[in-house]
């Protein structure tokens, strides 16, 4: 009989969440999930200043550019990847206006991705000119950023 007490608890939790929702406060949401509900309820800037590629306006926004580009080839199954959007994100708010910030999905915009020869993720890639000035392979810091885009600003 005590064996069976766990599997019945089990079962009468799945039976309440399924009819009712969740019995306590906040399930299902995680920290950062709550501080960015807050931050769009207070009217902050949810908008991203990191520029989304495909493959149709790689060349309208990258090589057409004035001023020096970084790309971010990535993947969405990629940790490295999700570690390095965070920093991407705070690069593009403090050299607004200096440098682009891109990033490209390369299981979306493949052949943006074969014709640049990503074969691993993340890659970031600087272009001046509509040309590549370097290309830099894993997750890098804001500090690191800053001191490669530096020779091209």
């Amino acid at each position: 009989m005590i064996k069976f007490i766990p599997v019945g608890l089990i079962i009468a939790y799945v039976v309440w969440v399924s009819f009712f929702g969740c019995p306590f406060g906040k399930c299902g949401i995680s920290e950062a999930a709550e501080k960015k509900e807050i931050k769009a309820d207070k009217g902050g800037n949810t908008m991203s200043k990191v520029i989304s590629l495909t493959d149709d306006n790689f060349n309208q926004e990258i090589l057409n550019s004035k001023e020096p580009v970084l790309v971010d080839f990535f993947a969405t199954w990629c940790g490295p990847c999700k570690m390095q959007h965070p920093v991407l994100e705070q690069f593009a708010e403090e050299f607004a206006g200096k440098v682009k910030v891109a990033k490209v999905d390369v299981d979306v915009a493949g052949s943006k991705a074969s014709e640049y020869g990503i074969r691993s993720v993340p890659t970031l890639m600087i272009f001046k000119g509509g040309k590549v000035v370097e290309t830099m392979l894993g997750y890098h810091s804001k500090e690191e950023l800053k001191s490669a885009l530096s020779k091209y600003l």
